[in-house]
């Protein structure tokens, strides 16, 4: 080790690339430089990135505390060293997914109505679209139907522009 530290060369490690079924042929490999690990007097901590079966997929590999600086100060080590590791594991986590037809409210919470809402519209869908009281479906509007009330002011204001109401003389 203490070549390795002085020559500035990587100390490398080697994993079973699955925990729970390690195989002879199967490793994961990570390394630090040599001179980081003697710095920090040989304590090192490894975080192994895991799957649901067991595959190591990733490896986090300091030395204790985090930092290395490669200064040219040789770090010497004790007469009698020996390794210190911290070990941790870590999995994926899942995030759960968004439903994008669940009812809000207008703060983006869900609330009661929308929970009736929501187990109306499962019961219409698991009986085919529709159940007892269940009105029809309208049939969709027309541009006249939907836009009357915009229509009908801008025609008066047509009306009154093209042939303006006669003034009255004031005779009286």
């Amino acid at each position: 080790f203490n070549s390795l530290s002085e020559n500035a060369l990587p100390y490398r490690i080697a994993l079973p690339a699955n925990v729970l079924h390690p195989r002879r042929d199967e490793k994961v490999i990570a390394f630090l430089p040599a001179k980081c690990l003697a710095e920090s007097g040989l304590q090192e901590n490894f975080a192994l990135h895991m799957d649901e079966n067991g595959n190591v997929v990733g490896v986090d590999y300091d030395p204790a505390g985090g930092e290395c600086h490669l200064e040219d100060r040789g770090a010497k080590l004790s007469s009698d060293p020996h390794f210190a590791s911290t070990v941790s594991v870590r999995f994926y986590k899942t995030a759960p997914t968004l439903d994008p037809h669940a009812p809000t409210d207008v703060r983006g919470h869900g609330g009661p109505a929308g929970k009736k809402e929501r187990e109306a519209k499962q019961r219409r869908s698991a009986n085919g679209g529709t159940t007892k009281g269940d009105q029809k479906e309208e049939p969709e509007k027309t541009f006249w139907q939907k836009n009357w009330m915009y229509i009908v002011p801008v025609m008066m204001l047509l009306s009154n522009l093209v042939a303006p109401p006669a003034a009255s003389s004031g005779g009286g």
